[in-house]
């Protein structure tokens, strides 16, 4: 990138952000972007991260710190919000039903049509405007832009059609800056270089003419708690120099990521696109050779539900724990508790199509809570006597005067990856979820089943496997071996499950599916890695409430806590 030759120096200017910041429209635009969530830019890396900040806003204070507070006040604030996307034509791009020909044509006075407009055939018009191009007599006229009209010009009329409303009414019918990149501030450059006596054309060359003004070089930001990468993200984009640093290894890969993945150009991103189905196609290929997820008819899993499970001190027997018999309100599927009084346990039927009123009955579970923030109960029948018991109890749970508190399970140790026999709670494969191509059209059917004998046989062929290499697969970081550390959020699955070890919050099968992941993937792919984490472990969720769809999986962050889960 040439630098150009600057008249002047701003080494002792002061900078904009000293002398005016128009707080209100940044206000709008801030919560504009949070608003988007997952639509956000860095949000897909590391949603759960706490402490995230706006990228619109670090983008004002970094140029805010740069450009330089001229003492023309009304100008330096037009220039501002110019390259901040808040002027009104940079609107006329943002808006997100952009007006066309006709809509100018309609409703903006234009003293002569041919100043801005090409109309074939000539003469068919009228010399000016407002002209209702839907009339029967001007379906003929074809109307397009002059060619040598500038963007500015066309932007200037355009401004006219928008609403005359508040600001913030306007960010609310419009795009994010930021999703508008490549065309938003196209008309702008001119007038940014007369002010500032630059030469740029986009937002690089005029952050490193505005750095070498002002320091000598291009600017350097350093962000030492950089935390997920906000700041050093927007730096980069804007095309300072970065460098960043953060105590938490977790923070330095998500910064990592935001500059070399999300901001990465799109030929990289189409390469990162073509890594993934290659690392996707070797863990299945890996899969498929054990027989694990196909029942020789046809069909492939997309779902694998469990529950926990326990048995009620009062009368012997072993009981599923679901807070909900629902399996999918879309597709009206319930699990149904059969009772085995033989063995003491119960059968799970899973019941699909069933009658509304079947629906609404299976609502309530075998875990129910009387009240938000109470114990939640075991509850179940055995002819026709109800039992209660609380969880709490089932646990061994007891608080010591120092206010600690504690529970009766067993601690797992690092060998464990599933129940022991004896344990309180043991996991059980409680449903099943199939799909296959449509015979006819395209897409794929599904199905809810019971769990079958071939189901287990093959759930024991996963657990031998992960048996086998689980030690290995610790050893060389496939797979964590990491005891969890003890914390306000972090005493939670220990004290209420057992589980002291972080590969203990996932099951086989979610074992098996990571330690294959992580060990065909590259730098890149590792991103990928962690959010099928999120959404792969037994504290995710499955949400059965789609009235549509057949359910989905909530992810293990779906807030800022590790929240045990009965299935």
């Amino acid at each position: 990138m040439t630098s150009p030759v600057t008249p002047f120096s701003l080494k002792d200017a002061p900078a904009l952000i000293e002398r005016l910041l128009p707080v209100q429209k940044l206000s709008a635009e801030v919560y504009k972007e949070r608003v988007a969530g997952t639509a956000q830019a860095l949000t897909a890396l590391g949603n759960f991260w706490k402490g995230r900040k706006p990228l619109i806003l670090n983008k004002a204070c970094i140029l805010g710190c740069l450009l330089p507070a001229t003492g023309d006040n009304a100008r330096d604030l037009e220039i501002f919000e110019k390259l901040m996307a808040m002027d009104a034509e940079s609107f006329a791009a943002r808006w997100k039903r952009p007006p066309k020909t006709g809509d100018i044509l309609a409703q903006v006075a234009i003293s002569r049509i041919t100043d801005y407009f090409d109309v074939k055939p000539d003469g068919v018009l009228p010399v000016s405007a407002p002209v209702d191009l839907s009339r029967p007599e001007y379906k003929s006229v074809k109307v397009n832009w002059r060619s040598d009209i500038s963007l500015l010009e066309r932007r200037r009329l355009e401004v006219q059609l928008l609403p005359d409303e508040p600001y913030r009414e306007w960010v609310i019918q419009s795009y994010r800056p930021e999703e508008m990149m490549d065309t938003v501030h196209e008309h702008i450059w001119d007038a940014v270089n007369v002010h500032l006596g630059t030469k740029a054309h986009s937002f690089p060359e005029l952050v490193e003419q505005l750095g070498i003004m002002r320091f000598g070089h291009r600017p350097r930001v350093a962000d030492t708690f950089c935390g997920s990468g906000q700041i050093p993200f927007e730096a980069a984009r804007l095309g300072c120099d970065v460098y960043a640093s953060d105590l938490n290894p977790v923070a330095c890969m998500l910064t990592w990521g935001a500059i070399n993945i999300v901001g990465a150009p799109k030929y990289r991103h189409e390469n990162f696109m073509q890594q993934q189905l290659q690392l996707f196609e070797k863990v299945q290929s890996e899969i498929d050779k054990l027989g694990v997820e196909t029942d020789g008819q046809g069909w492939r899993v997309k779902v694998f539900l469990y529950c926990m499970e326990t048995r009620c001190p009062q009368t012997g027997w072993m009981v599923p724990l679901l807070p909900t018999r629902i399996v999918s309100n879309g597709y009206s599927v319930i699990a149904e508790l059969v009772p085995d009084e033989r063995h003491k346990r119960y059968d799970i039927v899973i019941r699909s199509n069933v009658p509304k009123e079947q629906l609404t009955s299976a609502a309530k579970g075998t875990v129910q809570s009387e009240g938000r923030g109470q114990d939640p109960y075991l509850v179940h029948m055995v002819n026709g006597v109800e039992y209660r018991t609380k969880i709490s109890t089932l646990r061994g749970d007891y608080r010591l005067s120092d206010g600690k508190t504690g529970s009766g399970l067993r601690l797992w140790t690092k060998e464990d990856f599933q129940p022991r026999p004896n344990d309180i709670f043991q996991e059980r494969l409680y449903c099943v979820q199939w799909m296959r191509p449509k015979k006819k059209g395209r897409g794929d059917e599904y199905e809810f089943r019971k769990v079958t004998p071939a189901d287990l046989t093959r759930e024991k062929i996963v657990e031998d496997y992960v048996a086998t290499h689980l030690l290995d697969w610790q050893n060389i970081g496939l797979l964590p071996d990491m005891k969890i550390e003890s914390g306000y959020n972090t005493d939670q699955p220990i004290r209420e499950r057992g589980w002291t070890y972080w590969h203990h919050l996932f099951n086989p099968r979610q074992l098996l599916v990571a330690g294959l992941l992580n060990k065909y993937s590259d730098e890149v792919s590792k991103f990928s890695f962690a959010r099928v984490l999120n959404y792969s472990s037994k504290l995710s969720i499955w949400d059965n409430s789609f009235s549509k769809g057949c359910g989905n999986t909530v992810q293990t962050f779906n807030n800022q806590a590790l929240n045990n889960q009965w299935c």
